[in-house]
């Protein structure tokens, strides 16, 4: 019921989608006569409804992922452990993102979800070696290391399946390639950040937390409790 015009534009190599659809809301309302006025469409409207709900979801992603590790580990500081590694291969993931000279949108968003999900794996599967050396009487130092060395081949294995499997994505072209792009790249850096995480961050994490939640909790004490149930 109303004269109107499409306007597209796309954002400046190294400006996110929504850096640009904030520089546009600011140029209509500056510009613009009062009479008139403007509505998003397609993928920015998609864009613009889910921007609140954005932290939201990485908020619910990361206390799942908390809740369910403290009830594996009975614990509330072992799964910090595993937490501490989720930032660092996000930063590494945007980097990547970064580099590749992609805006930072919802599907890069996506892909950092999976991150989560796979960085925790991967730091999950050496805190609980870590915590099964500790407990057959390894000293803390000792089970650290022995972790990030026995489970390396598995982190390996995880990390060269997941780089080989997005690999087309990060080289897809055409049609859209800057949807799969977004999901590849940000996956695949992810994942090598995860690598070197895993295998060298998570030890020291577990060292470090272990040895402050042993002054406060006797290892021998909470498995007599485990043994009596």
């Amino acid at each position: 019921m109303y004269r109107t015009i499409d306007i597209t534009a796309m954002p400046a190599p190294g400006y996110s989608s929504g850096q640009a659809m904030k520089v546009m809301e600011d140029l209509s309302d500056e510009i613009f006569p009062k009479e008139y006025g403007y509505e998003w469409t397609g993928m920015s409207l998609q864009e613009k409804l889910a921007g609140s709900a954005q932290s939201v979801i990485f908020s619910l992603s990361i206390l799942a992922i908390f809740l369910f590790l403290a009830a594996m580990y009975e614990s509330w500081v072992l799964p910090l452990m595993v937490l501490l590694t989720v930032p660092v291969v996000m930063a590494g993931a945007l980097y990547g993102v970064k580099l590749a000279g992609l805006p930072n949108n919802l599907y890069v968003q996506i892909g950092m979800v999976v991150l989560m999900g796979l960085a925790s794996k991967n730091a999950i599967v050496v805190v609980s070696f870590a915590k099964e050396m500790r407990e057959s009487g390894h000293s803390i130092v000792d089970a650290g290391l022995m972790a990030g060395k026995l489970r390396f081949r598995a982190i390996l294995m995880t990390v060269l399946s997941f780089g080989f499997g997005v690999l087309p994505l990060v080289l897809a072209s055409g049609a859209g390639a800057m949807t799969q792009k977004s999901v590849g790249v940000t996956i695949f850096a992810g994942v090598i950040m995860a690598s070197f995480v895993a295998t060298v961050l998570v030890p020291v994490y577990y060292v470090v937390l272990e040895e402050i939640r042993e002054r406060f909790v006797s290892v021998e004490e909470e498995m007599k409790k485990r043994d009596s149930i």
